[in-house]
């Protein structure tokens, strides 16, 4: 995806933070021209409404290889031998392993495996030297030069002589980069570590090379499993961590929390083949259950709750967990619904999860949460219950059974329910009746829309909702331009954050949003369009991006009551293309929001009504781009003269943001 940016957007948020007595040292210039439609805008600045510290999150889901593949680090390819026809069409426990050079047998065993959970493993079989067991990874692997990598993998000799394997790293062009020497000399499962350091790179930044290992002892045999190559440089450090750049680019959303692990991967195709039960997820490696993948690919969850709460703490973000109620995604084939008799553990897995994160270390969950090296509770607050479920007696019934549990067992844990899958309809009308009915905190609603849908009724969507019933959870939006694939454009972005400029006014009523999907691996999609755009070597940053950045980085704890005016100058349609908001930050900052979907420049004559300490100018951010329905888009950084009346011009198709 091809992008232009003027000016840089990390200089422009340092700047914006740095408050009024910069701006009041910067130069101070012109005030802008006035453009031929002309606006009011009065805010008030002591007329607030608090605003939720959630408003603005992150809706992580393993689809388009968003874990593995993707933000989860890990380099080797079903390193764990576990991929099925299951997972995908074709697919067998050698994909993405092929031998390289003769007389090497590969073949895959079950007999006294590591775990129950991880029944396959590899058997590596030489008469002589000189073949190799290649992984081409997850379209390769992106190698650099002076780089560490960690390599670990457990092994047991098979024959009777011990068993010397040299593990290396290969360049596209076949150069070893790297290798170094292990003797597998154990009859029993032993783990072997070592690092690597990368002599060179690949050819090219978009190359990719190769793994292997290959076995140095002639007329012998191996096994082999959890075969693991990690990149030492991750995110925050972490062992079992998260890609570097893709984990700091979602970091730079400032994201308020983090839903995971999905969406439609939350309850699977099945309850019983491939539903998200948190509990294979934790634990050391070697335990964890693998399955097939919601969307057609394989899932080691190597990525599972214990990283996934770290990794909101690392960014500072609450954790919101969504799991399972008892019943099936009903898009496969019609919903199925876990048998009565054993909802038990569909019910002890919710109260579970409270205890793993929040738990003492003398209980068995807070206990397994401190071996895997979190002795401190996590600190959660909410939990998701069920995604866009059908809204049937059966999901009633069993949303009712945990939802029931967990408020008794623990009143202080936020729950968050679902109105179905639909901004409207019946199942939307029946999730909020009973929402209201079990007296549900927050409800989670979807809506992939048009673009024009989310400037005409998104906006002020929440505009009349009841103020007395549960708060809502916008968890799942996309404008969904024409298009195959559906892209990602300056008229969707901005679409979506003038829906945003009402999600901030009704604050009372909204009180978190996610985007969503967040990624999608170039070559390996099953959804469009996403947040972002990734390869082994490069991150795409769309539009989407750039807008839910500039919420969320200039979030506010209050919103400032304004009247948007233009009286004659638009008609009602045109009135609505063209929207503002106005919060206060946590430290005090004052943040104008404007979003202009015109085709032609909008100028607002600005009045600051009870404005005390207005500097004299104020940095401004703006977004655009050549084409309203392209994806090129530019972000430039100036100066806005201020004070308590101002004017701002805002170009056509463009966000801007002034913050003092």
């Amino acid at each position: 995806m091809n992008r232009k940016t003027t000016g840089s957007m990390l200089l422009a948020l340092i700047a914006m933070t740095i408050g009024a007595t910069a701006c009041q040292s910067a130069p101070v210039p012109e005030a802008d021209p006035e453009a031929s439609v002309k606006g009011t805008m009065t805010v008030n600045m002591n007329d607030k409404l608090k605003i939720s510290d959630t408003m603005f999150g992150i809706f992580f889901e393993d689809i388009n290889y968003g874990a593995d593949g993707g933000l989860y680090a890990e380099l080797v390819a079903n390193r764990d031998f576990e991929c099925t026809p299951a997972d995908a069409r074709g697919w067998s426990s050698k994909k993405f392993w092929a031998v390289d050079g003769g007389n090497m047998k590969f073949d895959i065993a079950t007999s006294d495996p590591i775990h129950a959970n991880n029944p396959h493993y590899g058997v590596i079989s030489v008469d002589g030297v000189g073949p190799r067991l290649l992984n081409e990874g997850f379209g390769g692997f992106r190698y650099e030069k002076g780089a560490d990598y960690d390599f670990s993998m457990f092994a047991r000799q098979q024959g009777e002589k011990p068993v010397k394997i040299e593990v290396g790293l290969l360049s596209d062009t076949g150069a070893v980069l790297a290798s170094k020497t292990i003797t597998v000399d154990s009859k029993k499962w032993d783990k072997v570590s070592l690092s690597l350091t990368a002599n060179a790179g690949n050819s090219t930044a978009d190359a990719c090379g190769k793994f292997y290992l290959k076995p140095l002892t002639a007329g012998s045999a191996v096994a082999v499993d959890m075969v693991s190559l990690f990149p030492k440089d991750t995110f925050k450090g972490r062992k079992n961590g998260l890609r570097k750049d893709l984990a700091q680019t979602l970091a730079d959303l400032k994201p308020q929390f983090v839903r995971f692990p999905g969406g439609c991967v939350a309850h699977g195709n099945s309850w019983q083949d491939d539903c998200y039960y948190w509990k294979d997820s934790v634990g050391s490696l070697e335990e964890r259950k693998p399955i097939k993948n919601r969307w057609g690919y394989h899932q080691t969850r190597g990525l599972g709750y214990f990283e996934y709460f770290q990794f909101c703490e690392d960014i500072g973000a609450y954790a919101l967990p969504i799991i399972t109620v008892g019943v099936d995604c009903q898009f496969t084939g019609g919903q199925q619904a876990v048998p009565m008799d054993q909802m038990g553990r569909i019910v002890q897995d919710a109260l579970d999860l409270v205890e793993f994160a929040n738990g003492g270390t003398d209980t068995k969950w807070g206990a397994l949460r401190a071996k895997m090296g979190h002795a401190k509770p996590f600190g959660l607050k909410y939990i998701g219950l069920g995604n866009e479920e059908q809204i049937t007696d059966a999901f009633e019934q069993r949303f009712k059974m945990v939802n029931d549990a967990l408020v008794a067992k623990y009143p202080d844990i936020v729950v968050v329910g679902t109105v179905g899958p639909g901004a409207s309809g019946r199942d939307y009308d029946r999730g909020w009746k009973f929402a209201r009915q079990e007296k549900l905190p927050i409800v989670d609603e979807h809506f992939y829309m048009n673009p024009n849908w989310f400037v005409e009724s998104a906006q002020h969507r929440y505009d009349n909702y009841d103020r007395t019933g549960p708060k809502v959870y916008a968890g799942e939006y996309a404008a969904h331009a024409q298009g195959n694939p559906r892209p990602n454009t300056i008229e969707t972005a901005l679409d979506e954050a003038i829906f945003l400029t009402g999600v901030e006014r009704n604050g009372d009523v909204v009180v978190m949003s996610s985007y969503a999907p967040l990624l999608g691996k170039h070559g390996n999609m099953q959804w469009t369009p996403n947040m972002i755009y990734f390869s082994n070597t490069k991150i795409d940053k769309t539009t989407t991006y750039e807008v839910q950045k500039l919420f969320g980085a200039n979030a506010g704890t209050n919103y400032l009551k304004n009247k948007l005016d233009f009286g004659s100058a638009l008609d009602r349609r045109q009135t609505l293309k063209v929207a503002a908001s106005a919060v206060q930050t946590r430290d005090g900052d004052t943040v104008l929001k404007y979003v202009n979907t015109l085709d032609q420049a909008v100028s607002i004559s600005v009045t600051l009504d009870n404005g005390k300490g207005i500097p004299a100018s104020a940095k401004r951010t703006v977004l655009t781009g050549p084409s309203f329905t392209g994806k090129e888009y530019t972000l430039t950084d100036n100066y806005i003269k201020l004070g308590e009346k101002f004017t701002v011009n805002l170009p056509a198709h463009s966000m801007t943001v002034i913050r003092f």
